[in-house]
This record gives C-alpha cells, sequence and structure tokens, in this order.
C-alpha cells in the first residue's frame, strides 16, 4: 500500500517536471508506521504500551487500578467490541439494558455519560463502574451481532460486532453501496471509494495463467514527455504549492494530509478548543504527564502542518472556514456524515464555480447507505472489516 501511494506521488511529480524517478520503499518504516502510536512510549513513558506484551489479555483501561472494562465482550451468536470509555457507550448500553429490566437503584442513581470524570475525580468508586460493566457484559451477551449493530448505528454506540466472513458477505451496508462484482463465476470486493466524476471500476478479475503477459502489454501507457518532452524540467517537492484545508480528526484521515504536507503542501489543520482531538488525550505523553499539549500521538500524526482553532459553532468561526476552504486546493474532513452539511461546508457548496476543487470524506462506512451515520475509530472498523475475527488465539 505505501509503494503504491509514492507511486502516485511520484507521477504527479512527474506531472510537473517531466522526470522520473526511483522509489526506494521500506518495508520496516511502512511497518513502523502501521505501530502509530506504539513507538512514541518509551522514548515519552519509558516502557511499551500497555496492554502490547503479555498483558494484552487484560489491558488496565486508563490505567486505573481496579478497574475492569474489557473491549472483548461475548454476544449471542459471536463477540463483540466495546469501548466502553468513550462517549455515551456505557450510558447508551445501561439505558437499552434498562427499557427490558429495571437496574438496581445504586446504578440508575450515577451520571454514566461522565463516569470517567466522576472516578478520576474521586466521586465515583471504582467498584460501582465495574458492577455497572458486568451488567452491560452480561445483557450483551444475550444480544445478536446484528442487534448490538442496529443499537449502535441508532444510538451513536462506540460498539461493534466482530463480523466473520459470513457476516461481511451479508453486510446490508456493503449490499447498499453496491460493494460486490461477479467476474468468472466468483464475487469480489469492489470498491473501497466512490469518486464523484470517475468512478473506480472492477472490469475483470484475475487473468488466467496463460493471459498476463497480453494484459499487461494492452494496459501498458503510451510514453507522455511533459514540459514540452525536455525532460529538463526544475524538480521540487511533489506537492509543492498545493493548499490544503485540513478538517479531520483522530487518526486515517490527519494520516492522509500528513502525507500532502510531508510532500510539500501547504496544509492548515484546523481544531476546536470546545471538541478536542480524541488524539490529544490519548497516550503516550510528553515524560508520561498527561495534558492536551503533550500528546505524542496528536503530534505524531499533524507534523508538516500548520494549526488553526477555529469554533464551527459560531458564525464567525464558520466564515473563517469558508474563507479558508476558498483558498484551498483541497479540502479534507472526517466528520459523521452530513456534519459539514450542517456547516455549510460540504461538497455541493464548496463545489459551486470551483471544477477544480478536490474533496475527500473519510468515515467509517462511508457517506452513503443505511449506516452511514455510524461514527467511532478504527478499532471499530477493524471489527466490521473482520480482521479482529481472524487475529489472536483461541485461549487469549
Amino acid at each position: 500500500a505505501q509503494a503504491a501511494a509514492d507511486a502516485v506521488v511520484a507521477l504527479n511529480e512527474r506531472a510537473r517536471s517531466g522526470l522520473g524517478q526511483h522509489l526506494d520503499v521500506s518495508t520496516q518504516a511502512a511497518v513502523v508506521w502501521t505501530l502509530m502510536n506504539a513507538t512514541g512510549f518509551p522514548p515519552n513513558e519509558g516502557g511499551d504500551p500497555p496492554g502490547a506484551g503479555d498483558d494484552r489479555a487484560n489491558p488496565v483501561l486508563q490505567r486505573i487500578p481496579g478497574l475492569e472494562a474489557p473491549s472483548l465482550v461475548a454476544c449471542a451468536d459471536g463477540c463483540a467490541f466495546a469501548n466502553f470509555r468513550g462517549g455515551p457507550t456505557l450510558a447508551g448500553l445501561l439505558q437499552w439494558a434498562a427499557e427490558e429490566a429495571p437496574l438496581d437503584p445504586e446504578l440508575e442513581a450515577v451520571d454514566w455519560a461522565n463516569w470517567l470524570p466522576l472516578l478520576q475525580a474521586d466521586t465515583l468508586d471504582v467498584a460501582d463502574v465495574n458492577a455497572a460493566v458486568r451488567h452491560v457484559v452480561e445483557f450483551v451477551a444475550g444480544k445478536t451481532k446484528s442487534e448490538l449493530q442496529a443499537r449502535a448505528v441508532s444510538e451513536s454506540l462506540l460498539v461493534a460486532p466482530i463480523f466473520t466472513v459470513e457476516d461481511i458477505d451479508s453486510d446490508p451496508q456493503l449490499a447498499a453501496r453496491d460493494y460486490w462484482r461477479e467476474f468468472g463465476g466468483r464475487r469480489h470486493p469492489g470498491r473501497f471509494v466512490h469518486l464523484s466524476a470517475t468512478p473506480a471500476e472492477l472490469h475483470r478479475g484475475a487473468p488466467a495463467l496463460d493471459e498476463g503477459h497480453e494484459l499487461l502489454d494492452a494496459s501498458r501507457p503510451p510514453v507522455v514527455h511533459r514540459n514540452g518532452g525536455s525532460g529538463n524540467g526544475a524538480r521540487s517537492s511533489a506537492f509543492e504549492g498545493l493548499k490544503v484545508a485540513d478538517f479531520t480528526w483522530v487518526g486515517v484521515g490527519p494520516i492522509i494530509v500528513k502525507a500532502l504536507a510531508d510532500h510539500g503542501a501547504t496544509v492548515v489543520h484546523v481544531e476546536s478548543a470546545t471538541r478536542l482531538d480524541v488524539l490529544r488525550g490519548a497516550p503516550p505523553f510528553k515524560n508520561g504527564e498527561p495534558g492536551m499539549d503533550n500528546a505524542q500521538f496528536m503530534a505524531n500524526f499533524n507534523s508538516s502542518k500548520l494549526g488553526l482553532t477555529l469554533n464551527l459553532a459560531t458564525e464567525e468561526g464558520r466564515g473563517l472556514a469558508r474563507r479558508l476552504t476558498g483558498w484551498a486546493d483541497v479540502v479534507a474532513e472526517s466528520f459523521t456524515p452530513g456534519t459539514m452539511t450542517k456547516l455549510g461546508l460540504d461538497w455541493e457548496t464548496l463545489s459551486e464555480g470551483r471544477p477544480d476543487l478536490v474533496m475527500l470524506s473519510s468515515c467509517l462506512r462511508g457517506q452513503t447507505g443505511p449506516e452511514r451515520t455510524y461514527g467511532g475509530f478504527g478499532t471499530q472498523g477493524a471489527a466490521l472489516a473482520g480482521l479482529h475475527h481472524i487475529t489472536g488465539w483461541p485461549d487469549r
């Protein structure tokens, strides 16, 4: 994947300079990036990430002693991932359980939407949190994966069933996005990105053993010389002069845009002080001290960029955002689908009179389909994609 991305970057530069180049792609370097924040723990906190070694079966959530909040839970027909720490998940699951059977008065009296701050402020006991989590785990054990997913979508819960290949095959969201393709009597995964003007399509299945060379010869493009074909074009960073308005946050979006910034694009990364980027609160922290400006994870994903804080809940903030998008050649965002429309920063609005604008929207389930509003993080995506189901050991 890294080599393919690098080839695209090189082709972009060739279109400017008319000159080719040799790409040296390090597997090791690509794997180090895949480790995300893990490499930041030794220099910042003096050790490996919690839960990354022989403690991976029972990692300590938020490093709070005695807290029992497993991320892997059993359900009626398999397993599910549950992020009890994030957002309203624990509160939402308790509310669902209460709809079918009354909660104990002790559990019902707690503001579970804010359980973590209450626990950190010593106004809530660890034992009470553990009791709530146990109640939820027992309740979830009686629900099917499809029931869990439907509830997660409707109530914005950070819960994801761990799909098997059979689950993926019958996934209604993939069906709604016309994902599967038939070639040669076989079903193939289809397009993972929907481009509005130049849609990606599969045109054939894998070549038979006797047709590989013919396909290569037929697909080889003619040589095109840029800049008058002189081959003496000026060399510069591949994306020098490109202007990017970056409204992405957390992981995937910032990494994508960082690649543009690393190759010379001028990127303005927009943040909000009223809703902090999740990674500003995620370890590792400089010298092991938590703080919004001490998070190596967030800093690592946004190097090479400029930063701007905007309150998009105000008209002034939205006005500045519109000025920024008017300046940019590329706009990137990773909010829940529909958010940019509410802000007046959607594709239809921004592209009016701007035929050359490129806009990237990244989210878990795509911008269309019945589960388009399902929000969350990569661990949920990995569960729904079936990756979790084929990793790990049966006894751990």
